[in-house]
């Protein structure tokens, strides 16, 4: 897990000083104002790199859809499918549907 520092946004923030904070000590700020989180800003090599936590949220999303590939190959298809037809057959009818 990434630790981050929060720094609240407002008139007498200085940028420039979190900018350096954040060269200085690699942890990255979320800047905020109030309760609602505008940006982050991370050291070049964890944006470059990255870390899973650093990583976009469509970058982490990706991840874990492509970690899920081929995970039912030991699957029996076949059998999936008749156990399938065979609850259908014995399940009583659903009600009609009136449109």
């Amino acid at each position: 897990m990434v630790t981050t520092k929060r720094v609240e946004l407002d008139a007498d923030t200085d940028l420039r000083a979190v900018v350096e904070a954040v060269h200085a000590d690699k942890l990255p700020r979320v800047i905020a104002r109030g309760a609602e989180e505008l940006a982050v800003i991370v050291a070049p090599p964890d944006f470059l790199h990255g870390t899973p936590e650093a990583a976009p949220v469509s970058a982490r999303l990706k991840s874990s859809l492509k970690s899920f590939a081929g995970i039912w190959r030991d699957l029996d298809a076949d059998r999936l499918i008749g156990y399938i037809r065979e609850g259908r057959r014995l399940s009583p009818p659903s009600p009609r549907v009136e449109l």
